[in-house]
């Protein structure tokens, strides 16, 4: 930022110091007072900066090109370009236990319709990793991660999503062991108690909790 100030700065006094007429004037501050800052700029900037633009410019495209409009549920993204995408979803604000995973699995269908809809193809698998806004023992919210599952892509682009509820999905086309952490395992030993959601989960819940 200080380099393009100093570019703009030169750029400006060079231009001054140029005895041309109006209009061609007028076009010549253009390029010297605007496009010149951005050029040095641009080749000052090493391999690795330059790198670290365009991921997050790619980032960007696929969120708006791919799961655009869900910018309130989702907070990062990793694997852009690649065969395996990873999605971290922002922290749910619920607190009944049960509410943490089922407000979870919503969150997911919605950004799996929005990728079968935008991206059809794109993906072999979608990995999230769901986040909830907890209170540790001092009564102090925390953001903690819950727990990470995948979706096998091939079989969701094969579901009519008008027929299915979340859990159902998260049930049937989740894949691999279900990724826990302490607060997570406690959550889901929860939902999945006989008299909460076991019935409606069991797949899901033996890939969370049998080891």
């Amino acid at each position: 930022m200080v380099l393009l100030i100093i570019s703009f700065t030169l750029a400006l006094f060079t231009f001054k110091r140029i005895n041309l007429k109006s209009k061609t004037k007028n076009f010549f501050a253009a390029f010297f007072v605007f496009w010149i800052p951005v050029v040095i700029y641009n080749l000052s900037l090493s391999d690795e900066k330059k790198a670290e633009i365009k991921a997050s410019q790619l980032a960007a495209k696929v969120k708006e090109e791919s799961i655009g409009g869900l910018s309130d549920k989702i907070e990062s993204y990793r694997g852009e370009g690649s065969k395996n995408l990873q999605i971290t979803l922002k922290p749910k604000e619920t607190r009944h236990e049960n509410m943490y995973v089922l407000d979870s699995a919503s969150d997911m269908m919605d950004v799996l319709k929005k990728i079968k809809e935008k991206k059809p193809g794109q993906y072999s698998t979608v990995t999230f990793v769901n986040q909830g806004n907890l209170l540790d023992q001092y009564a102090n919210k925390v953001v903690d991660v819950l727990f990470t599952t995948t979706y096998d892509m091939t079989e969701v682009e094969k579901v009519n999503f008008e027929n299915i509820s979340d859990v159902a999905l998260m049930n049937k086309f989740t894949i691999d062991k279900v990724e826990l952490e302490p607060v997570g395992r406690q959550l889901l030993s929860v939902f999945c108690l006989p008299e909460n959601y076991l019935e409606r989960a069991q797949s899901f819940c033996v890939r969370a909790l049998v080891r």
